[in-house]
Formats: structure tokens, sequence, C-alpha cells
């Protein structure tokens, strides 16, 4: 399980910033506004789209640095310090403004700073946007004041409705069928339930949130300040629907995020209408809102979004979800953090823990801290600031996986198939050892676990992948239940594992070694489920696949 350090930085409108680590207030220091002239000559570059390479990144995010962070960074490193490499803490920002009376000028300035690109250089030179261990969002005090729990427990899928809207008097918009298919590939994979709406009238909108109401609202198109268009009137002007509507339409109804995507090739103003309208709905009714600072190519978001609902769909919180996205498009690039994608995606939230459902009783009792978030701590008066309260949620890890996607990406079944096991035996430290038993399968970190079955079934086409393996043991179960003794033999009929004309199991692909003419086969065929497979415990002469077969119930139970 994770563990996760609140850190929220309070902006007070005379520029004075208050630190506090779960809960904890401590002493309150001033935003270097001296920063700010740094800032905007960079900012203007990156308006520009001229910020393209990553050492102007690391001047531009040093510079944020020393103007938010720096004056309160003895706090920082208390909390930063929380991540061990060794454990799986998540260190959890929320930068927070206070917005009683109206923003001051300086205010307002912070306010719409991209702080995604804030660069720490005390801890091996990292963007704290994409720090696997760190998850990053904004707010309002009187949301802190008043969060909101996770919701009620979840359906088996997260509902997802999709408008794409292109009013005829506005540019066509693009990216939308990259969007419906990651949002298939999804659904396919039995994680998503997805409906779509091109371009409804109002009443229509109204009707399918109210009908079956959405768990994520996810809309792409064209927006302008406090605006966003929906459609055509009947004289074929563009219907723009506000964002007081667009939260009164929602509220009540359960719909927990909502996405907003302008079209590519959007104007700057489009870009801070969507992130100035992600505040406002949050301020009414609306969780969590997603917007995008900054158009990005079809590609590139077609990986954010794809990496956002698989997060989101595995019951991970939002920041934690959108950060993992964030990383997405950092990595995504020739040279990492090189662009101002990385930056794009702004989060907006309410929620106490990030979670849009309720935790399961039982992760619940796990999780459940002795008093609220903004409790105090029993701590004597002379306390040490390093005592600092965490809380478990959710799980992450630190592995590499470029050389397993780059396989996969060429085709080269076999040798990412040796990749996969390599990385799950070294994650166990049982590289010595080279297989696993079945209690071992426990100990795989289930992001680990999730993420290259993420890599397997993105360049397959859902046809290999510890998932397909999962769909097609579920599927057996159920069809041949009455069969209980022959389960294992019938899986690996289905999934290549077990040839049926001979009456016996093939071996594993080994290194080094020609697989069996049969697996070539089914490797050949994309034979679902069929790739990968883990090494379990076997003699000299047995490293058949049924050996491998024995982690299946166990392996489909970490999914």
């Amino acid at each position: 399980m994770s563990k996760f350090v609140n850190y929220t930085l309070t902006i007070r409108n005379d520029g004075t910033i208050v630190p506090h680590i779960d809960g904890i207030e401590y002493e309150p220091k001033q935003f270097n506004s001296e920063q700010l002239k740094h800032i905007e000559t960079h900012l203007d570059l990156l308006g520009s789209n001229k910020l393209d390479s990553q050492k102007m990144f690391t001047y531009f995010g040093n510079y944020l640095f020393s103007a938010l962070l720096q004056p309160v960074v003895g706090h920082f490193e208390v909390a930063y310090k929380k991540i061990d490499p060794n454990q799986t803490n998540i260190l959890r920002i929320r930068i927070v403004f206070e917005g009683v009376g109206g923003p001051t000028q300086l205010t307002s300035q912070i306010i719409n700073l991209p702080w995604e690109f804030l660069y720490y250089a005390g801890d091996n030179n990292t963007f704290l946007g994409t720090h696997p261990r760190v998850a990053l969002s904004y707010g309002y005090q009187t949301w802190l004041n008043n969060p909101i729990d996770g919701y009620a427990v979840r359906e088996p899928r997260l509902r997802v409705l999709f408008v794409h809207c292109h009013p005829s008097a506005l540019d066509e918009v693009g990216f939308t069928r990259l969007v419906e298919k990651t949002l298939t590939e999804l659904n396919l994979n039995n994680t998503v339930e997805v409906n779509q709406l091109n371009n409804p009238k109002l009443y229509r909108l109204f009707k399918e949130i109210s009908d079956k109401p959405p768990d994520v609202l996810h809309f792409l198109g064209h927006g302008k300040p406090g605006q966003l268009a929906l459609g055509d009137l009947k004289d074929g002007e563009t219907y723009w629907l506000t964002d007081k509507s667009l939260s009164d339409l929602q509220q009540g109804r359960g719909v927990k995020l909502v996405v907003l995507q302008a079209c590519e090739g959007a104007s700057p103003s489009e870009e801070l209408a969507f992130t100035g309208t992600a505040a406002e709905l949050v301020k009414n009714h609306i969780p969590a809102v997603i917007a995008f600072r900054y158009p990005i190519s079809q590609s590139l978001a077609w990986n954010f979004v794809r990496t956002l609902y698989h997060e989101l769909a595995a019951g991970k919180p939002v920041d934690v979800s959108v950060q993992a996205g964030r990383r997405e498009l950092a990595m995504r690039e020739e040279q990492s953090h090189a662009s101002r994608n990385f930056g794009a995606p702004v989060l907006w939230m309410r929620l106490r823990d990030g979670l849009l459902f309720a935790p399961s009783m039982e992760a619940a009792d796990e999780t459940k801290p002795s008093s609220s978030e903004n409790a105090e701590i029993e701590t004597s008066e002379d306390q040490d600031v390093e005592e600092v309260k965490v809380i478990d949620e959710t799980n992450q890890f630190l592995i590499d996986l470029s050389n397993l996607e780059n396989l996969l990406k060429s085709k080269e079944w076999l040798k990412a198939n040796q990749e996969t096991t390599n990385l799950i035996l070294e994650d166990l430290g049982y590289q010595k050892r080279g297989w696993l038993e079945e209690k071992d399968v426990q100990n795989i970190k289930c992001e680990l676990l999730r993420n290259i079955d993420q890599l397997w079934m993105d360049n397959s086409d859902g046809k290999f992948g510890f998932s397909a393996q999962k769909e097609m043991w579920e599927y057996v179960k159920k069809k041949y239940s009455y069969l209980t003794e022959e389960l294992k033999e019938i899986f690996g009929v289905n999934v290549g594992w077990y040839h049926e004309e001979g009456n016996r199991w093939l071996k594993r692909p080994q290194t080094n070694q020609r697989p069996e003419l049969e697996l070539i086969k089914a490797v050949n065929n994309k034979t679902k489920g069929c790739l990968p497979t883990l090494p379990s415990r076997s003699s000299a002469d047995s490293i058949s696949n049924e050996i491998t077969a024995n982690l299946i119930p166990y392996l489909v139970k970490k999914l």
C-alpha cells in the first residue's frame, strides 16, 4: 500500500504562503515576487511555443520554485524527504488560494502561473509535475475547509460520457477518432463503459446525464471565457453553454469528474478559457475538473487520455492519475521534458483524498486515519517538525519499462516475453532463482503488473497480456464450471499452451532455445492470452506451460 503525505500551500490574497503538512500549519512566508520578471519572460516564450529544450524548462522551473517553494523550502524538504525510494510514499501537493474577497493583482498572477513546470534541483533534478511519487493539484481554501469524500461504491465499470461538439460556424474538431479509439479499447477491456454524443442539443445532453449519470463527462470542442460551444442554433449560429449552466446541469446527478479538452489547433484564448472554466466548475458542484493549458498534438493527447482512464478505471485517485498522464506526455518526446506538453494538463480538485469512489470496506479499514485530514496530530510541545503523519492509500513503483515497450512496438513478442519475466523477477529480487511460486504472485506490485499488462494489450490489439489471460480464464471457468479438474487443460488449449492433438503441454519459450512449432504458430496467430508466460517452479525436465498455468488463478486476482 502507498502512503500519502499531504503538503498544502495556501496562498493568501496578500501573497503570503502558508505551508501545512497533514493539517499542521507552519510559519507563513512571503511569495518571492522578484522572480516574476524572469517568469514572465519565459511565459512569453512558452505561449509562443518557443521553449523547446529541457535546459530551457529547467531554468523556467527553477524560477517557479524560487518564487513559490524557496520561501518555505525547509518545510517542503521535510515533507519531500518522506518520499522513500524503498517505500511507496506519495507527496500530495495542493496549491490552494484564499479567494475570499476576491484575488489581488498578485494572487491573480499566481493563480494563472503554470506550476506544473516546478523544478526541484534538490532531488537529482526533477520536475514536480511529472514525478512518479508526487501528485499536484489546485484548489480554494473554502474547498479545503469543506472537502468532498469519495462517492458511493462504484459499479464494475467506469462510466464515461464523451461529448464532441463541432458547430458549423467554427473550425473542425480534430482528435475525435483517437479519443474514440482510446475509449473503445478500454471498453473492450471491460474497464470503461462509454457513451458518446455528437453535437447534442441541450435537452439531449440533460437527458443523457439524467437517465444514466456518467462518472466522467469528457468534452472535446471549442470554448471561450466562461462558455463551451455545444452545437448549432436553428439559425446556424453557435450555441454557447455557460459554465454555470453546465454545472447546474450536473448538480445532484453524480458526475464526479469533467475533462475539458480544446480541439487541436485551439487559440491561446480558448485554452485559457478552459482552465478558467475548470476552476468555476469545481466552485459549483463538480468534485474535480481537468483542463488543458496548451494545445497538444492528437497522438500525445491520445496517450494522456489512455493513461488517465486506465488509472481511473483501476481506482487510482484523480491527482495520481493526472500525474501519471503528465509523466506519459513528458516521456513521449525525443528528449523528456523538452516541450510544454507535459505541463498542459491542469487539475482543480476539492476531493478530500482524490478518490472518485469510496474505497471498499477492507481498504477503508486499512487506510482510515485515526483522525481527519485537517485534525491536529497528537504531539508534545517540543514536537520535531520531522514527525509527519502518513496515510495508507494506493500503490506506485519505480521500474523502467522502456525496453519492454520498444520490444512490443517492434512486435518482438518472444523477446518481450523474456523481458517481462526479467522485470518481474527483478522487482521481487528473484533474478538468481529464476522462477515463481504461487505465493510469490501476491507480492508482485499491482502497479507494475498493470503497467506491463497495458503495454502488452496496447501493442497487440488486446490479444496478448495478463488481462487477456484473465478474460480467458474467467470465460473457461464460467462455461466449463462442471469440469473442475479439466479447467487448466481447457484454458491451456484456448491460449495455445496445450497441444490438444498430442495431449501434452507445450514448453515455455526459453532464452537461446527455439520454441516449439505449435507455440510459434500460436504466437504468430496472436492467439488470445498466449503471452506473456511467467516462469513457475519446475524441475530440470519440467519447464512446460502446465507449471505456468498454475499461476493464473493467483495472477487474475491481482488485476
